[in-house]
């Protein structure tokens, strides 16, 4: 097949995983596009004006004659069946990081519109005489999730010893719940705005990061160039099956993994107390994926005999 106008998509961003997984879903499709010496094409992304060193061209709506060939299926051998749509590996735009990095880098114009606790923050970070450490805490959607875990406070407790002084600022979905429960650690600020978007860039400009098992924190601390992050060496529960070994492969200046006792739940709810319904979701999310899979197959083979015709 002649490949010289073809392009490299992810067909689905935005419907598998949410915003962290969608940058994954980006930079994998880059660096797919650069390994073959391909184009990219992507669908419209909420969250495009927040990223102006994207180029255009990436969203553009013209037509082209070649074969859109997408990425979650040219991964499928290599990462596995569900692994594939999330794209959760550093090595597939290793050979293009600094491109990833500088096209990935967000605009810093949401600091226009912050407010309270956010903009405590930002006079904080702003402050160059001062180290700051973002610490993530997730809760919401992982209280009754199947596959991630709430991190206990083991793990928090444990991250701070090690990760160095500084002006500790909370980012989380949980406000209330953080300003009860750390207290013993003296934050300076407690930040959970309207806006996650904000929260994700005052994270890129902080200086150390203890990050959650989350993508959102993850890229917070790898588009910060951060000089010191911490994180979980265990992101999901016993049940789920998918892994992740990403401090190895990050252009991070030091990166340590900590483990922590599960059984110290300091208020959390874990997934282990998941109901039946969360279980069904999970059920229908693999239906979902594995009916794209199909129909990514099915375009790549149609692209392949109008090329050949």
């Amino acid at each position: 097949m002649d490949t010289g106008n073809s392009r490299v998509t992810f067909s689905r961003l935005g419907e598998f995983g949410q915003f962290g997984n969608q940058l994954f879903q980006i930079s994998g499709t880059i660096g797919i596009a650069a390994s073959l010496g391909l184009e990219v094409t992507l669908p419209a992304w909420r969250y495009r004006h927040h990223f102006p060193a994207l180029p255009e061209s990436y969203f553009s709506r013209e037509q082209n004659s070649g074969a859109i060939i997408d990425a979650a299926y040219l991964c499928y051998q290599r990462l596995g069946y569900d692994a594939c749509l999330y794209m959760q590996d550093p090595t597939l735009w290793a050979n293009c990081e600094q491109r990833v990095l500088t096209y990935l880098t967000p605009s810093l114009s949401v600091f226009d519109r912050v407010e309270g606790p956010a903009l405590d923050a930002l006079r904080l970070i702003s402050d160059e005489s001062r180290t700051c450490i973002a610490l993530h805490v997730r809760r919401g959607d992982y209280i009754n999730s199947s596959s991630h875990v709430v991190l206990p406070m083991d793990y928090y407790r444990r991250a701070l010893s090690i990760v160095g002084p500084g002006e500790i600022i909370v980012f989380t979905d949980d406000r209330e719940w953080c300003l009860r429960n750390f207290e013993w650690c003296l934050p300076r600020v407690v930040v959970s705005s309207p806006s996650a978007i904000i929260d994700f860039v005052l994270m890129t400009q902080c200086d150390r990061h203890v990050i959650a098992n989350s993508t959102f924190s993850w890229w917070a601390s790898y588009l910060a160039r951060s000089d010191r992050v911490v994180m979980p060496d265990s992101w999901f529960t016993a049940s789920e099956p998918r892994r992740l070994e990403l401090s190895s492969r990050l252009r991070f200046r030091q990166s340590i993994q900590v483990g922590y006792d599960e059984d110290d739940t300091d208020g959390r709810v874990d997934g282990r107390g998941a109901d039946v319904s969360s279980t069904r979701r999970g059920q229908r999310g693999a239906v979902k994926r594995l009916a794209f899979l199909e129909a990514a197959l099915e375009e790549l083979i149609l692209a392949v005999r109008r090329e050949g015709s």
